[in-house]
């Protein structure tokens, strides 16, 4: 990476009103506001992470307003001093504490561009020190969930908080890997982006997160769409992007950079027509599903289905909708600019296994492995899983590269229930 002169930073601030914004959730299509129209310019926000667990949210799925970059982005909206997430329980969260501790420790990452109320003070507290602040302010943390899911909760004051900090700002450079196989006019523009992430957490109080799974499996799974592509010796009219972004595990940066500056193909910018990703791949074995996070949401629907019918696979949905995944991977950074988008995931019929073999493997890599170090490679795992996803993406860019009268679209339902183009586009790279 390229490196530039460090900068000494300091920031500080004095008295400012703490304010209980419920979900920090403001929803038009959803019909909900936790703002009620107060003035929060200068105040430091404490919110609680995911969604109201009650109706118009869905209950067994996450929008995007459950996520924490969400969070940032509407407290930065409001021209809000800072924001704290509560993290006070790993279901609502979609993940434990210690991935949380683990990825925002340590130096934080962000786009070196300018920013419309760039946050002082952002952080999340744990469980125990969010009650003791609930009961500093009169009052019990169990007590603030329950407000939060009424539909006429209003921000409360519950303190003030006063802040100093110097830090050093460090610039450097990283960077987005492409590769282009060029379509044909007039369509060569019209791209398919195929993308996995090949950053990962780097080193960690000594100790080096490696990303095996998350998100080796990506990059290669990438490669070896593209070489596949590359052999079956058809020209495609649309043109595919293979993508390697930086950065997503600091808030899927890379890619927003990239959807933001498009490459240039001869003389026109790229269009994405659609998008998807390769991250954490199944090391387990072949299943006779796969799961696609985003089925259901886009008019991509029929053309995902004729694929996989022609691979024998059967597409379901997400298993674990309350983990928020559909947000959490590079296809999102094209999705809330409207562009169609999936990650292709794999499913839980594992061939040859028992009904249980689902929730034990993947169980034991979320709580054992997930963003810890011991996310290694494994002399076990069987590579016939990621072929399979690698099959189906290779069979799904054929199709959309050579139908070129079919352009698809995100349903209106989606945008509802989730703010997608100008609606969240103010400041796209959340700070970390």
């Amino acid at each position: 990476m390229d490196h530039l002169p460090d900068l000494a930073q300091e920031c500080a601030f004095e008295g400012l009103d703490l304010v209980f914004v419920g979900h920090g959730v403001a929803a038009p299509g959803l019909d909900w506001d936790d703002f009620k129209g107060q003035d929060m310019t200068s105040k430091v926000l404490l919110v609680l992470i995911s969604q109201p667990p009650v109706e118009p949210f869905p209950q067994d799925d996450l929008t995007y307003y459950a996520r924490w970059t969400y969070k940032f982005e509407e407290a930065r909206r409001r021209g809000a001093a800072g924001c704290l997430i509560v993290h006070f329980s790993d279901e609502f969260a979609g993940y434990p504490w210690s991935v949380t501790r683990t990825g925002y420790s340590g130096e934080k990452v962000a786009l070196e561009k300018p920013q419309v109320n760039p946050l002082a003070i952002h952080g999340w507290l744990e469980r125990g020190l969010a009650s003791k602040l609930a009961e500093a302010a009169g009052t019990t943390l169990d007590a603030w969930v329950k407000q939060a899911q009424q539909r006429d909760f209003r921000p409360v004051v519950v303190g003030r908080v006063s802040h100093s900090v110097q830090y050093q700002k460090r610039c450097f450079s990283g960077r987005n890997v492409l590769g282009l196989l060029p379509g044909e006019e007039p369509h060569q523009h019209e791209a398919v982006v195929i993308a996995g992430h090949h950053d990962h957490l780097g080193e960690r109080e000594g100790e080096i997160y490696n990303g095996a799974v998350d998100n080796c499996t990506g990059v290669a799974m990438m490669l070896a769409t593209a070489r596949r592509l590359i052999e079956s010796g058809v020209r495609l009219k649309r043109s595919v992007l293979l993508m390697a972004p930086t950065a997503e595990e600091c808030g899927l940066l890379g890619s927003d950079y990239y959807a933001d500056e498009p490459l240039m193909i001869g003389t026109r910018q790229a269009k994405p027509i659609a998008a998807f990703a390769f991250d954490v791949g199944n090391v387990w074995g072949r299943t006779r599903d796969l799961s696609v996070l985003g089925l259901g949401r886009s008019t991509l629907d029929p053309l995902l289905q004729e694929v996989a019918a022609s691979q024998e696979l059967t597409l379901v949905p997400d298993l674990q909708p309350k983990m928020g995944l559909f947000y959490r991977s590079d296809h999102w950074s094209f999705v809330r600019r409207g562009v169609p988008g999936c990650w292709f995931f794999f499913g839980r019929d594992f061939i040859g296994k028992p009904s249980t073999y689902y929730d034990e493997v993947v169980g034991r890599y979320i709580q054992s492995e997930y963003h810890k170090p011991a996310d290694v490679y494994h002399p076990e795992w069987t590579m016939e899983g990621l072929l399979s996803q690698v099959n189906f993406t290779v069979g799904v860019a054929q199709a959309l590269g050579a139908r070129t009268d079919f352009y698809p679209a995100m349903k209106p339902e989606t945008a509802s229930r989730s703010p997608l183009g100008t609606a969240c586009t103010d400041s796209l790279n959340p700070e970390l």
